[in-house]
């Protein structure tokens, strides 16, 4: 069996909401899955990968609030800052020609009790990479 170059155990994930700070402690974010897509194996930059994806990295997310509901995200104003493994790689410094690979936030579902997101990233990680840390704001 052959081994990945690609794995990872950990993904971590940081939002910051844009409530005040005291707020933004009531909100728990749970890693939910994670997609990492190796460049294709015929060499081409714009070729999908595994999953019919182009090569990068998406991390999903659950943000439940510890009280109350969700009443809406704003996926337009919502940021993602940083993108990093713990081998110092930044995530989002790699550019993807593909249309639907671009950095940030991508789909997300509200459900009121709480909300999945998807937070994608064109690079990969480092060879030996355990963790992905990522920061952003809500």
């Amino acid at each position: 069996m052959k081994k990945f170059p690609y794995i990872l155990i950990l993904a971590s994930l940081v939002l910051n909401t844009p409530l005040r700070a005291e707020d933004a402690a009531q909100w728990k974010v749970q890693t939910a899955g994670l997609r990492v897509v190796a460049p294709s194996l015929d060499g081409k930059a714009d070729s999908q990968g595994a999953f019919f994806q182009p090569p990068g990295v998406t991390v999903v997310a659950v943000i439940i609030p510890t009280g109350g509901n969700i009443v809406s995200i704003d996926q337009f104003k919502s940021t993602v800052d940083s993108f990093t493994d713990d081998k110092g790689t930044d995530l989002l410094a790699a550019k993807s020609s593909s249309p639907f690979n671009k950095p940030g936030f991508g789909m997300m579902d509200n459900k009121k009790t709480n909300a999945t997101v998807e937070i994608n990233a064109a690079g990969l990680p480092a060879k030996g990479a355990t963790t992905l840390n990522i920061s952003g704001m809500i």
